[in-house]
């Protein structure tokens, strides 16, 4: 859903949900309550500043990739002179940047934080009225001379400091930032007072140019209309007067939100062309920063008994984190108490923002963006358009450590899923067939949840702590057979999220999933299972598994196929790991056939499998083998059973779908032949009955929405 039709969507949805637009109205205001700028924190008071002075790593050479990118967009032949770096909280944007200052590269830092923000470093004095004087402005020119007044203020006060010699103690002194700012504002009244343009400043032309970083920069965007009509009147400002003075500097805005990409806005918000080659500037930096700190001196570098070994993968946020703390007793739960923040856009617990932002979230913020600005995604792709993104959640161990924690607190979890099971209603999350193994994904990690709560009353354990395989297939399966899996006995087990593969894993493969607490889910339409969670025996270190293959068929004829084949492919480990796994596995893995069964009646009368009851069949010739029918067979928690019945229903159960001529047609192009037939004798029958073709469509069009 592009920009457009979003706010078309938010506007039309407002109407038709008043009791929505409400709580989204509340929750306005209530955020200024819950959320608490990073840097506010308790814990955080102190760390911050060391956080941000450690050592900067860059494995990708992300830095020397951005150095050469400045000098492209310095050059005189380009048109634009500047760039945009937009990536999710704690990659390292502003760090990198300010990294800038010590390679020699003149370099003025402003950034527009707001309250409430989860980011660091704050505001920069003058920041806010800048930023006010800029939205305050009636029109285009009147914010474009404002922000030309204030470019012009800070390139004077630069020169009259001399910082070209010394551009990194603006950044690292509070009192240098003090005396260049009021020295800019100072600049900045003599300027208007004297009516200075850009034409008769005459500043010397034979320095490095000025990099001007703005952070934040998506507080310049306003898209609220003035009485003018026009939009974005702050960020059309800044560019224009960046432009004005290329000469001199070169911008850099960063931000976690998309639209600063655009460094203009989308073709329907405002008149200003946009270079659709991406030859005068790419619309996105890949920041290349995840595990930089992984082998830094200080971070644990082998598993720890806490599992605080953790904190040295994903973004270099955690690490740099732990290396500033001074509290060792403290410190991880610390940095756990920050994924939380973070993840939960400001707050510190699920209880705070369920009543102002979940129907918020789930209604009105539809937008990937939201998710890389307040909620830790990871954006990787931009398209050329500048309107779609491509938004992902990458295997950080801390991050799925938090989201643990804030699945446990009291309710949360069901909440959760009760929202996940009506995305999944009003439009759908995933494609067809792969409701099963979402569930199962589930399963196993409340089941995992559950057993690291137990162990809580006895003492304080986090969820990376490694636990007995067998007590976890206890807390998974009623009445797990735990007497004919003996093998598995002395294994150890220990994951908090799913790290997804193309490709056969190998030894080393499975012990790095296994270092970062990893589970894994094999590639698409992988013969013999879809997931897999790494074991190691404790005495010896050898390496096992327990792999699952899940099924989801609403044809019991089809099931039994499937069941007998799964005895035999759930002994096949070679089409599933490479051959160097394969040796160690054979002798320690317990394979786990699951059926989960379509719990609904099917509208087109199919017969559907439906195994309320549950069943677990155990295959004791070799004691490793599990065949599960049913929800039943697993531990759920109160009200969870309803839920997953209704994830594992086929909301795109075909049988429901009037398929029209041309429709039919389509399909042809898709389906082999063989499989045509079949398929068109069944949707012909399904057109049977229908009272008139406007009814028809009008039934389909209801389903697909």
């Amino acid at each position: 859903m592009d920009q457009v039709e979003y706010a078309n969507f938010a506007i039309q949805y407002a109407k038709d949900h008043p009791e929505v637009y409400a709580a989204y109205m509340a929750s306005k205001q209530g955020e200024k309550l819950i959320s608490k700028p990073t840097h506010e924190l308790p814990e955080n008071i102190t760390v911050w500043d060391n956080a941000f002075k450690i050592e900067f790593h860059e494995p990708a050479k992300f830095l020397t990739g951005l150095i050469d990118r400045l000098k492209e967009v310095a050059s005189d032949s380009v048109s634009y002179n500047y760039l945009a770096v937009v990536q999710s909280s704690g990659y390292g944007k502003t760090r990198s940047i300010c990294e800038l200052s010590s390679k020699g590269i003149p370099l003025i830092y402003v950034c527009f934080r707001s309250k409430g923000s989860t980011g660091y470093p704050p505001a920069t004095p003058m920041s806010d009225i800048m930023l006010k004087e800029l939205k305050a402005a009636e029109d285009i020119n009147t914010a474009h001379a404002a922000a030309g007044q204030w470019i012009r203020a800070m390139m004077k006060t630069y020169y009259e400091m001399d910082l070209f010699s010394k551009p990194a103690g603006l950044l690292s002194k509070k009192e240098s930032e003090a005396a260049f700012w009021n020295k800019v504002s100072d600049s900045k009244k003599w300027i208007v007072e004297n009516k200075i343009s850009g034409e008769k400043f005459g500043l010397s032309t034979s320095k490095q140019k000025i990099h001007i970083f703005f952070d934040e920069a998506s507080s310049l965007f306003n898209k609220d209309k003035t009485n003018y009509g026009e939009t974005n009147i702050p960020f059309r400002a800044v560019r224009r007067a960046l432009r004005d003075n290329r000469l001199y500097v070169v911008g850099i805005l960063t931000d976690t939100n998309s639209s600063v990409v655009n460094l203009a806005p989308w073709k329907e918000m405002g008149p200003s062309a946009r270079d659709y080659n991406l030859e005068t500037h790419k619309p996105f930096i890949y920041i290349a920063t995840t595990d930089c700190l992984r082998n830094v001196n200080g971070i644990p570098q082998i598993e720890h008994s806490e599992g605080y070994d953790i904190i040295r993968f994903g973004r270099p946020l955690w690490s740099s984190y732990w290396l500033a703390a001074p509290d060792d007793t403290d410190k991880f739960d610390s940095a756990v108490r920050l994924a939380i923040h973070k993840l939960l856009g400001g707050a510190s617990a699920w209880s705070q923002i369920e009543d102002y932002r979940l129907k918020r979230t789930a209604a009105l913020a539809l937008r990937a963006s939201d998710l890389v600005k307040a909620h830790m995604g990871t954006l990787v792709a931009i398209d050329k358009e500048r309107k779609r993104l491509l938004v992902t959640y990458p295997f950080e161990p801390v991050l799925s450590e938090a989201a643990l924690e804030v699945l446990s607190e009291e309710n949360s979890e069901v909440e959760i899923l009760r929202e996940l099971d009506g995305a999944f209603q009003s439009g759908g999350i995933l494609e067809a067939g792969c409701q099963g193994e979402l569930v199962a994904r589930l399963l196993v990690l409340s089941a995992w949840r559950r057993l690291i709560c137990h162990k809580r009353c006895e003492v304080r354990v986090s969820f990376s702590i490694r636990q007995p395989v067998l007590d976890f297939l206890d807390e998974l399966i009623v009445k797990f057979p735990r007497k004919k899996c003996l093998q598995l006995d002395g294994f150890r087990i220990g994951f908090s999220h799913f790290i997804s593969l193309t490709y056969k894993p190998d030894k080393e493969t499975c012990k790095e999933i296994w270092s970062r607490r990893g589970a894994i889910v094999f590639k698409r339409n992988q013969k013999g299972a879809d997931l897999a969670i790494p074991i190691i025996r404790e005495s010896d270190k050898a390496l096992g598994a327990l792999i699952f293959q899940i099924k989801n068929y609403n044809s019991a004829k089809q099931n039994r196929f499937e069941e007998t084949h799964a005895v035999k492919t759930l002994l096949s480990l070679e089409v599933m790991f490479a051959d160097d796994c394969c040796a160690d596995i054979e002798k320690n893995y317990l394979g786990i056939f699951v059926h989960l069964g379509s719990a609904y009646e099917s509208e087109s009368g199919t017969n559907v499998s439906n195994y309320d009851n549950g069943k677990l069949s155990e295959e004791c010739d070799s004691g490793n083998r599990l065949i599960i029918h049913g929800l039943k067979v697993f531990k759920l928690d109160d009200n969870h059973e309803s839920i997953f019945k209704n994830l594992l229903r086929a909301w795109n159960d075909p049988g429901r779908l009037c398929v029209t001529d041309i429709e039919r047609k389509c399909l042809y192009q898709l389906l082999p032949s063989g499989r045509w037939m079949k398929k068109q004798k069944q949707l012909r029958g399904q057109d049977q009955g229908k009272k008139t073709k406007a009814e028809a469509v009008n039934k389909r069009k209801a389903i697909l929405v």
